[in-house]
């Protein structure tokens, strides 16, 4: 278990900060963390970051909005050399396999317990005392990164009827209203990086989830509608995705190039929804295919990936045991496929 004292040392140093700066991750996860953290400090710079090994990149921000306290939400990989970089204060809370850090207050419950994956969500909510008013954001960046809340949580959680009993994480996130809560937050950062921060802006503005649920607010009203718009291509993806084979223990498919990428959700669900362990989405981008990897309980496909990884110069990837990515230069795409699905 985490220390309360690194908590402690944590709220010590957001409550002296005058002007922190706040990277999270773009998704879920960390949209809810920061959510968490701003809605109760009232305090932050907000910056999502799609990758995870580009140091220059928190340099320069750091640089350009001169920060007094540096706070990393669900974003793997920070290094000593990054922190060596930094002359200030710096907390990193997350949850993926961690680096051992100087000079940082670092929470990571992977510290402690390495079977221990809750979410980012999960200790940032603590971090801010728990206050019931935001539960339903904590619920929603815990359930998007596939966990359910524990017993405790949800015994006081303000608005069950998101949940209705679910027994498990599936029914909770396909069949209920959190479900749809979890999409809304996913496509909240898709757009360019000015769309994204007009929609973090608004969100930010959300007191409870009816206002979008049943868009009760104009800035709920604003938020629904643009879910609408993803769900319907979403809903098409799906669809297609669902038509395609299987092969007798896994699921592999290539998909067209779409102006909105689905890929990560779309393997969430088709984990759902498919019977065979394990599932394979790739897309071409940029010179390179993406892929998005999962598998159900009892099979892990994380060491696969890792493995092939090691075939495909210029690849890099990673993640967790049953959910996991990796960007490949597409003249490598062959082997590392080949490399993959030889394993299964």
């Amino acid at each position: 278990m985490i220390p309360e004292k690194l908590f402690e040392q944590a709220r010590e140093k957001i409550e002296a900060s005058t002007k922190p700066i706040i990277f999270f991750d773009e998704d879920g996860d960390g949209l809810a963390s920061y959510a968490l953290i701003k809605k109760h400090y009232n305090k932050g710079i907000g910056i999502g970051l799609r990758t995870n090994n580009d140091n220059m990149i928190y340099i320069r921000k750091i640089q350009e909005h001169q920060p007094d306290l540096v706070i990393t939400l669900d974003k793997p990989g920070i290094s000593q050399e990054l922190i060596d970089q930094i002359h200030q204060p710096v907390i990193v809370i997350d949850h993926h396999p961690p680096n051992e850090l100087k000079g940082v207050i670092n929470i990571n419950p992977r510290l402690y317990d390495t079977t221990d994956t809750r979410p980012t969500t999960h200790w940032a909510y603590h971090l801010v005392g728990e206050p019931q008013q935001h539960a339903w954001i904590a619920a929603t960046g815990i359930v998007y990164d596939y966990f359910l809340p524990d017993e405790a949580f949800l015994k006081k959680f303000p608005y069950p009827e998101l949940f209705n009993n679910a027994t498990t994480l599936e029914e909770a996130r396909y069949n209920q209203p959190i479900g749809t809560l979890v999409k809304i937050f996913l496509y909240l950062l898709k757009g360019s990086i000015q769309e994204q921060q007009k929609y973090v802006e608004l969100f930010l503005t959300i007191k409870e989830p009816y206002e979008i649920l049943q868009q009760t607010t104009l800035e709920g009203k604003k938020i629904w509608q643009k879910y609408q718009e993803h769900e319907k291509g979403y809903q098409e993806a799906l669809q297609q995705a669902l038509q395609q084979p299987t092969e007798k223990n896994y699921y592999f498919y290539k998909l067209p190039k779409t102006e909105t990428s689905y890929t990560s959700p779309l393997s969430n669900e088709l984990s759902y929804r498919l019977t065979v362990p394990y599932i394979i989405l790739t897309r071409e981008k940029e010179g390179y295919m993406v892929f998005s990897f999962r598998s159900k309980k009892g099979y892990k496909i994380l060491p696969f990936v890792e493995a092939a990884l090691k075939e495909a110069p210029g690849a890099t990837g990673g993640g967790h045991d049953q959910a996991c990515g990796a960007y490949v230069p597409k003249q490598h795409y062959e082997i590392f496929i080949k490399k993959v699905l030889e394993q299964l």
